[in-house]
């Protein structure tokens, strides 16, 4: 309990007033959680791209973080243009004040390459999102594996 009310009280610290009920905010993340899902599973990283404004940070494991949304596109087309991809996110909790909102979940993630053996990684996540004029979108994006680092070959 007491980590959530430092949670609010520092995103209360920097968020600006909003009118949008914390229901709202709930079922407006948890459409672009889904919407984020299909985008990645069709290999849409430019439609990825968009989901971030454009100030965003994006800081996947073991690579430097990357800002704006033309590098965070190419980060995930990367991701993304190696084969199928299976994706499921589970939020399991959105924490709100103000103009923000941080998402905190699992995902499993699935690449399949073209006649290779597929690469399954399970881990968990926060997204900080940010409302702008009505419209929640990604700020900050950092996820990592629950799997063992392999090692160095």
């Amino acid at each position: 309990m007491k980590g959530l009310i430092t949670v609010i009280a520092l995103l209360g610290l920097t968020a600006c007033a909003s009118t949008m009920p914390s229901g709202d905010a709930e079922a407006a993340i948890g459409q672009n959680t889904r919407a984020f899902t299909d985008l990645a599973v069709r290999g849409d990283a430019a439609g990825i791209a968009n989901m971030y404004a454009t100030d965003a940070m994006f800081m996947p494991p073991n690579a430097p973080a990357v800002r704006g949304r033309d590098a965070i596109r190419q980060v995930w087309a990367g991701l993304l243009g190696s084969g199928a991809v299976q994706l499921t996110l589970t939020t399991e909790k959105v924490l709100r004040s103000g103009n923000l909102a941080v998402e905190v979940g699992r995902y499993d993630f699935t690449v399949t390459p073209k006649g290779g053996a597929a690469m399954h990684d399970v881990g968990k996540y926060s997204v900080t999102w940010r409302n702008t004029n009505g419209e929640w979108k990604i700020a900050v994006d950092i996820y990592n594996s629950d799997l063992p680092a392999t090692a160095p070959h």
